[in-house]
């Protein structure tokens, strides 16, 4: 656990004058807006603790709390520069950020110094798989490659069409299968580490992966669909506006949706793993962004124009 202190470039915003909109939710509402954080940050990530996150902020890597949004330990990696934080592993607590040199990769007390485990400067997307590390590199030979590379650094890769590089628009992973799942406007495909790939649909604008329930895309801009790891549809259902993000809330049996509405605000559903039904929604001002959740998706954290958002869900309040 972190002794968490503020930080002096980054303001905890009061929670009753920052967003409204939030505070004026219904008391039977699921969601329930916790913390704040005035930052810009790139890339967030949370685990199964829920009092804790981690985030890249102005070219730092940066512990906060969940609880009041207060920044604790930072790190500026030796050689990294706007370190995007892509993903974290509760079981070893390493934590992975991509920049502007390749893939760092923080030990289980958050090592100081980061070790640099991927050296490129055109890494797209990158996760912890379960031994060593995945990413996505556009090569100077091979193209656009998924790539894998094992705790002893030895390499493996598939190469894919230049598109899932130059088009990304999600990336999932399931770390006990060692699959990636890569979403571009043109195809959503099912890469393993032996070397396969498969097409699954043609493209999505989103896409999350749960191991409980398989995967969650918007294979177009106004609809969620849970999926199969094999393509096969389980449900659609159709929002309002325009899907920007998905985050599985395995522990609720759910996933979490942030949408953009065509006057500028959004909202964050919850939609139930099974079937698809709303089992709750908070509107926030503006369209969010790095959706991610923690707890089990009992904590979701939301980025809303340069500032990281914190919500918790109430489990006794879904009806289903």
């Amino acid at each position: 656990m972190h002794a968490w202190a503020v930080h002096p470039l980054v303001r905890l915003v009061a929670l009753a004058l920052a967003l409204p909109a939030l505070a004026c939710q219904p008391a039977s509402a699921v969601f329930e807006h916790v913390a704040v954080v005035d930052a810009t940050t790139s890339g967030v990530v949370v685990g199964e603790e829920p009092t804790e996150g981690v985030a890249g902020m102005g070219g730092l890597v940066c512990a906060f709390s969940t609880d009041d949004g207060s920044i604790g330990d930072e790190w500026a990696l030796d050689g990294g520069e706007r370190e995007k934080v892509q993903d974290v592993d509760d079981a070893t607590g390493r934590v992975l950020a991509v920049g502007v040199d390749g893939v760092h990769v923080l030990g289980s007390e958050y090592d100081p110094a980061g070790t640099l485990r991927w050296s490129s400067p055109a890494v797209r997307a990158a996760r912890l798989a379960s031994e060593g590390l995945f990413a996505l590199d556009e090569h100077p030979r091979l193209g656009c490659v998924a790539a894998w590379q094992g705790e002893g650094r030895q390499r493996s890769h598939e190469a894919l069409d230049a598109s899932a590089c130059r088009d990304l628009q999600g990336l999932a992973y399931d770390r006990d299968a060692d699959v990636a799942f890569v979403a571009t406007d043109r195809a959503l495909l099912r890469v393993d580490r032996a070397g396969g790939q498969e097409l699954l649909a043609e493209g999505a604008v989103a896409l999350a992966h749960d191991p409980g329930r398989g995967l969650y895309a918007a294979l177009d801009g106004g609809a969620v669909s849970g999926l199969e790891d094999d393509g096969a549809a389980r449900w659609s259902t159709e929002l309002e506006g325009q899907v920007v993000a998905l985050a599985p809330a395995g522990r609720l049996d759910g996933v979490l949706v942030a949408e953009s509405l065509g006057d500028g605000s959004g909202r964050l559903y919850l939609l139930d793993g099974a079937d698809g039904a709303e089992l709750g929604r908070v509107e926030v001002p503006v369209a969010g962004y790095d959706l991610v959740t923690g707890a089990g998706g009992e904590l979701a954290v939301l980025v809303l124009d340069h500032e990281l958002h914190v919500f918790g869900l109430d489990p006794s309040r879904l009806e289903r």
